[in-house]
């Protein structure tokens, strides 16, 4: 008979990766497997991968059909996808079977955390060149709106004709406190 803490962590990773799955189609295994090696390095001792992976399957079992409905899966079906899909999966279910029999429970822990870090890194590294662009995007748009508004209020300002900016250059049009005449232009 498990533990009821042992009951409470597996019923809490199948929660949690079930919510995983539903929302993202393939994230269960990934939850899964990420809340089982926790467990087994703080505290968890009941059990192997291959008991982790039955309850895992277990729960796989039960959202699957609601999953399958909830994709629409009549408008989504693909049966070229199929056709190579269904005999992939009927041989690599079993070396991954052959491989969990084989290969130590650590060496399959090892491997399966390094390749969930590595990824995790990469999806992170991901986020933050897209949100980097974005800024940037951001920025260059901000600075064209003010470049904009800059260019609107110079084409509204009225602007002297060249007459005007001739009499302007040349002092023309002004009085002059002197003897000399000026000339006026209008």
């Amino acid at each position: 008979m498990a533990a009821a803490s042992v009951v409470a962590f597996f019923s809490t990773a199948v929660f949690l990766g079930n919510v995983a799955f539903s929302a993202t189609g393939f994230a269960m295994a990934i939850v899964f497997l990420f809340l089982y090696q926790l467990g087994s390095l703080a505290w968890l001792d009941c059990c192997n991968i291959r008991y982790a992976v039955f309850i895992q399957t277990i729960g796989f079992v039960v959202i699957l059909p609601i999953t399958l409905w909830r994709s629409y899966l009549r408008d989504n079906i693909r049966t070229e996808l199929l056709v190579a899909f269904v005999p992939i999966t009927f041989a690599g279910t079993p070396l991954g079977q052959y491989l969990q029999d084989f290969t130590p429970v650590g060496a399959l822990k090892v491997l399966i955390g390094s390749l969930t870090i590595l990824v995790a890194a990469w999806q992170i590294h991901e986020y933050c060149k897209k949100r980097r662009k974005e800024k940037r995007l951001e920025k260059n748009n901000e600075s064209k709106v003010v470049e904009d508004n800059v260019l609107t209020a110079l084409e509204q300002e009225e602007r002297p004709t060249v007459g005007q900016q001739l009499a302007s250059h040349y002092n023309l049009g002004k009085q002059s406190h002197s003897n000399t005449p000026t000339l006026l232009i209008s």
